[in-house]
């Protein structure tokens, strides 16, 4: 007796919120059976002879993708699902997300905002395939559609809620880690939060134009004394990979790539591209930068008060009524004419880096003298906040007992790798210890950029080394990756 013959499993395409910073924006969701009145349109979407195979997809910084492999020791279910704990939040129906462009477009920050936008392809509209034609089911989650609305009015009560809360007990940041900790805790309650969108990575264009403003002749000519601490950066990174290499692949367990990618101190998004084109586990590393990111930005406030004696409650800037008009013309300007010509170039972290180098021409030539005003510096910081916070949206007590527990361990390890660093670099620089403690700790490139505002330290000098420190890790860490990963399957054979 012939034995009834079962359909394949296929995988249902969820569209996710995405984002920028190729970054700024969220990804691949778990493995879930189609229903059948689906699986005639699925492959059309996912398999049509046009959709490139195997391409890298670009994940926003606002929103992690859910699980789309087994932790390690786990193994996966007959239909190809990986158990959890409790099902996936809501959040798992949002958007597509787009594939890397080269290096990626956008604010490939380490965090960032998120933009909605259907699939494209690493190839681009210039004769490249063409895009897939949109499911019901993301016509359904689209940009204005209901559903994505509550999700993202959701968020935004969940960041006011910790706002005012900072603001009412008098905690350091209360905008930027208010709203932070407030997403935190509705995104680990369940609650489907949305990122964003491209709102939110056009609010970091405005700390591209603060710190560009701070570059001034003076500034330039200081440059070469800063050369013994960018020495160190190189180090610095290798320190902390041949440290977080074994950690997190003998010690927890991850695969080579998943280990490799999860220990770079690099941007968010481009070590997310990096590590699915090598096969790694995209939201494992996700998780893992995430709460690198969360913990170290948490925790730096209130290191700088308790050993800096650092004054957190000072306006970042002057109010916006003293700023003048053609000023303010020309930051918004340099903010949205920079950021779209770095994402047109395909520069890394192109939501802050651009107009950072637009504003930083017009600082240089005497037409801008100012930072953008506090009002707008507090905005950003708003917004920030939500991005890291939301990062969480649908993590289940799996995700957050394996890839969440092995971030806040890895923080713990560079919080003392950054201690050695720092007193290495008080001794061989005459930097001020603020501005060099800001500097060699890991955290995202916007929010040290925020902390640095804050705070009253040398922002260019802290940016500086942030850059130097993504840059290179961009440049290295696929080279040695592939190295490693080629030498690692010599062995096997």
């Amino acid at each position: 007796m012939t034995p009834p013959s079962h359909p394949p499993h296929l995988p249902e395409v969820t569209p996710e919120d995405m984002g920028d910073d190729k970054a700024d924006q969220p990804g691949v969701s778990t493995p879930q059976p189609l229903a059948a009145k689906d699986r005639q349109a699925a492959p059309a979407a996912a398999d049509g002879p046009d959709a490139p195979r195997g391409a890298p997809q670009s994940m926003p910084d606002s929103e992690v993708p859910a699980n789309p492999a087994p932790a390690p020791g786990e193994s996966p279910m007959p239909d190809g699902t990986v158990p959890t704990d409790q099902p996936l939040s809501p959040t798992a129906d949002a958007p597509p997300v787009n594939t890397a462009s080269g290096m990626g477009s956008g604010s490939g920050t380490e965090t960032g905002g998120s933009a909605d936008a259907g699939i494209s392809n690493r190839d681009g509209a210039a004769g490249g395939p063409q895009q897939a034609p949109a499911t019901p089911a993301a016509a359904e989650t689209g940009f204005f559609a209901p559903q994505m609305l509550r999700g993202r009015a959701l968020t935004l009560a969940a960041a006011v809620c910790g706002a005012v809360i900072f603001v009412t007990l008098g905690l350091p940041l209360p905008l930027l880690l208010g709203p932070m900790i407030g997403c935190l805790i509705f995104a680990l309650a369940g609650a489907p939060l949305r990122g964003m969108g491209v709102f939110g990575i056009f609010m970091r264009t405005f700390l591209g134009v603060a710190i560009g403003a701070t570059v001034t002749p003076d500034l330039i000519r200081a440059m070469p004394g800063h050369i013994t601490t960018l020495a160190l950066v190189p180090l610095f990174i290798l320190v902390i990979g041949g440290i977080g290499y074994p950690f997190f692949r003998k010690v927890m367990g991850f695969d080579h790539a998943t280990a490799f990618y999860s220990a770079m101190p690099g941007g968010l998004q481009d070590m997310l591209i990096f590590g699915e084109e090598a096969g790694g586990d995209v939201r494992a590393m996700s998780l893992a930068h995430a709460t690198r990111v969360l913990v170290i930005v948490t925790a730096a406030p209130i290191l700088l008060q308790v050993f800096y004696g650092a004054d957190l409650t000072r306006p970042p800037g002057v109010h916006i009524g003293d700023v003048p008009l053609h000023e303010l013309a020309l930051m918004l300007l340099a903010g949205l004419g920079g950021w779209q010509l770095a994402e047109r170039v395909h520069l890394f972290g192109a939501s802050i880096l651009g107009p950072l180098i637009a504003t930083a021409c017009l600082s240089l030539a005497g037409l801008i003298h100012q930072r953008p005003p506090a009002e707008v510096i507090w905005a950003a910081q708003f917004f920030i906040g939500i991005a890291v916070g939301a990062k969480y949206a649908g993590i289940t007590h799996r995700e957050l007992r394996v890839y969440v527990g092995a971030g806040v361990a890895f923080s713990l390890l560079l919080a003392v790798i950054s201690v050695g660093f720092i007193e290495v670099a008080i001794h061989l620089s005459s930097a001020p210890p603020l501005d060099l403690m800001l500097s060699f700790l890991p955290g995202g490139q916007g929010e040290m950029a925020v902390i640095a505002i804050v705070t009253g330290a040398d922002v260019a000098f802290v940016v500086t080394h942030h850059l130097t420190r993504i840059f290179l890790v961009i440049i290295i860490a696929p080279i040695i990756g592939r190295w490693a990963q080629r030498r690692a399957a010599r062995r096997t054979f």
